[in-house]
Parts: C-alpha cells; sequence; structure tokens
C-alpha cells in the first residue's frame, strides 16, 4: 500500500503540473506534506475516471488496515466491532454500503485473531447487506460459512472475502455506481482505523508498527478528499467530506517524509530484480495520536449508529 501511494502522489503531481525540472542524483528528501498541498492545488478540475481509478487503486482493502493487529501486541476485544443488532437501522443504501464496508473491516479483524463464532456472526451481516444492494452474487456464502466455522480454515476465508470485496468493488465502479462503492470504501477504511486506534488505545506498550499505520492514514484521508471531488454534490457524500476535513485538521501534525534512494540490482532465484532502498519517516506525537484516536471514535460510532 505504501509504495503504491507515494508512487501515485508523484505521478499525479508530475501530470497535474507538467513540469520537467531536472534533479540531481543522490537522496531526495520530500515532504508528503509539501506533495499533497500541491497535488490538491493542481487538481481542482473534475477528476477524470483514469484519476480516480489510480486513487482507488492505492487503498487499503477493508481487511488490510486490520492485518498488522494480530502481530502488534494488541489483544482482541469483540466489544470494538460492529454489532450485527445494529442491522435493522439502516435503511438507505448509502448506510447499507457504509456498514458493509464497516463489517468487511471487522471479518478481517476476526479472521486475524481466529475468531470463528464472532466471523459467522459478521459474515451474516456481510450477506444481507450486499444482497439488499445487489451485489451478493460476488460472495459464495456457503463455501465463507463452512470455512468460518473452523479457525483452521479462517486464511482461505479471508482470501475469498478479499477476492469479493475487490470483484465488488470493479462491478459497481465500471456500472455507474461508484457513490455506493465509495462509501463501502470509506466504511472499510474508516472501521480499519477505528480498530487500530482502539487497540492502540488500550495495549499497554503499542508497537511503532502500528503508530506508523495509524500515521500513515494521513496520505489516505488526503486522497479521499481528493476523491469526493467527483461526488461533491451528492448528499450521502457531504458527510464524508465533514468527517475528513475535521481528520485533516488533526492529521495536518502528522509529518511524513520521503527519502529517495537509488534501487539495488540482485539476483533473486536466477532473475534480475530492482530492490528498493527508499524509506519513509512518520512523526506522530502522542499528544496528536490521542486526538486521532479521538476523532476516529467520535465519527466512526455516529456512522454505525451506536451514539
Amino acid at each position: 500500500m505504501k509504495t503504491n501511494i507515494y508512487l501515485f502522489i508523484i505521478a499525479l503531481m508530475i501530470g497535474a503540473t507538467s513540469c520537467n525540472n531536472g534533479s540531481s542524483s543522490g537522496d531526495l528528501n520530500t515532504s508528503v506534506d509539501s506533495l499533497m498541498n500541491e497535488s490538491a492545488n493542481a487538481n481542482n478540475a473534475k477528476l477524470s475516471e483514469e484519476v480516480i481509478d489510480q486513487i482507488i487503486e492505492t487503498f487499503p482493502s477493508p481487511l488490510e488496515l486490520t492485518s498488522i493487529l494480530s502481530t502488534s501486541g494488541a489483544e482482541f476485544n469483540s466489544d470494538y466491532l460492529n454489532s450485527s443488532d445494529n442491522m435493522d437501522r439502516f435503511e438507505s443504501s448509502a448506510q447499507k454500503a457504509f456498514n458493509l464496508g464497516v463489517y468487511g473491516a471487522d471479518l478481517g479483524y476476526t479472521n486475524f485473531f481466529e475468531k470463528p463464532t464472532q466471523a459467522l456472526g459478521i459474515l451474516s451481516a456481510v450477506r444481507d447487506l450486499s444482497n439488499d444492494l445487489k451485489v451478493g452474487q460476488f460472495f459464495d456464502f456457503g463455501t465463507m460459512k463452512r470455512l468460518a466455522e473452523n479457525k483452521n480454515n479462517l486464511d482461505s476465508l479471508m482470501y475469498i472475502s478479499t477476492r469479493g470485496f475487490q470483484e465488488m468493488d470493479d462491478y459497481l465502479t465500471s456500472n455507474g455506481r461508484g457513490e455506493i462503492s465509495l462509501l463501502m470504501l470509506y466504511g472499510g477504511w474508516l472501521e480499519g482505523l477505528y480498530l487500530a486506534s482502539e487497540s492502540c488505545r488500550n495495549t499497554p506498550e503499542v508497537s511503532q508498527e502500528l503508530i506508523d499505520q495509524i500515521g500513515e492514514q494521513k496520505i489516505v484521508v488526503d486522497n479521499l478528499l481528493l476523491l469526493i471531488e467527483a461526488y461533491k454534490n451528492s448528499p450521502s457524500i457531504t458527510p464524508i467530506s465533514q468527517d475528513l476535513e475535521s481528520l485533516k485538521s488533526i492529521y495536518d501534525k502528522v509529518t511524513i517524509s520521503f527519502t529517495y534512494a537509488e534501487p539495488t540490482r540482485k539476483v533473486v532465484n536466477g532473475m534480475l530484480v530492482l530492490e528498493d532502498n527508499s524509506r519513509s519517516e512518520i512523526k506522530v506525537e502522542p499528544a496528536v495520536l490521542v486526538e486521532i484516536m479521538k476523532t476516529v471514535s467520535l465519527i466512526r460510532n455516529k456512522k454505525v449508529m451506536l451514539s
């Protein structure tokens, strides 16, 4: 995810500004803050479908953000999950799409912590919401249910789930239902960030990797703000813009620096490959981390109608 996001930001800037400034050899230290500001200014015009697709491709899947939690020292907590009891509250397509993304992230969370009982309940919510949105054909729920009943099969369940969400997103965007896809994407991302931040809040010794992952979402916030420009006149998208502006005001205090280094050529299994030597540094002050966790919790709980 990280490499794709950086490459996209740089490519977007180059294409939008049409500059051809030469660069000297050696390390190049570039602030992602600066890149995003210039990129946003250069893209006030309507985004093309190609650019929208490129932005979407940089986002983590509903399962990806939760993958680090099982190895970060965080413990599973079922209280973090979006209760299936909330299902009756979701009336509009927008609410259903958002919460389908939320349950997708929750499914990943239960998968990584090998909790088949909770996974079955979430799978039922995913089935009902996807059927309501007429995209249930991308999930083989019979097979997924059998896999969820045994924790030894959760890797296979995760693979099938991820593939189903990807195929569903492709279908929605190619059939003029990009708004539904965006809401689902936003729900999955926000829930993944919520699970990460709540785990961070309640873990005695938080891993730096987890903190960095939370800080790295600054890039996603900026990319989401670019993406919603294509749907800025939609009543269902307006609340997302308000959420993201609240998060952006906090994430502006996070610093992400990207240091470019020439790749190294090496032979792996008889093939010549390039090893990426570029590095990124993410700085999140403790007080800023607390702000992020508080704001994410407030936004997420409101969205799933828990508060």
